[in-house]
């Protein structure tokens, strides 16, 4: 009884240890096929919002932003995750990086709220933009 429970054991310990390894070694580029649970945000506006320039010291310029967002999961391990995940709220932070010194610009909405879902859904934001007198194109 001694020696089946000690081979068992070490049985256990092996299947452990070799188990580890093989999930050590993998690349993580290979592990897309198990695990593959990505989001997207697509960033949209209209053509016709664009046509006319903005004019230094006149208005603020209001463009529509329409974003997109969607989940897309593949794999094994990504199926379970997104059934765990589904319908969760998501908070997706925009924010206008970098602008030059003869440009102001700012966003109605710095955060977005949206659930996850494996269909696109709608959402908007505002940006607004004034440029200065020290636009190159005017300068």
């Amino acid at each position: 009884m001694e020696i089946n429970f000690r081979k068992i054991k070490a049985s256990v310990i092996m299947i452990v240890l070799l188990g580890s390894v093989i999930i050590a070694v993998t690349p993580t580029g290979s592990a897309g096929t198990f695990i593959n649970l990505s989001s997207y945000v697509d960033i949209i506006w209209a053509a016709n919002e664009t046509q006319q320039p903005v004019i230094p010291r006149g208005e603020m310029r209001q463009l529509d932003l329409n974003l997109r967002y969607e989940v897309t999961n593949a794999g094994l391990i990504a199926s379970l995750a997104f059934m765990i995940y589904q319908g969760r709220q998501v908070n997706i932070k925009l924010d206008v990086v970098d602008t030059p010194s003869w440009c102001t610009a700012n966003l109605k909405a710095g955060t977005v709220t949206t659930t996850i879902s494996t269909r696109e859904k709608e959402l908007s934001t505002v940006l607004t933009l004034r440029i200065d007198d020290g636009a190159p194109a005017y300068g």
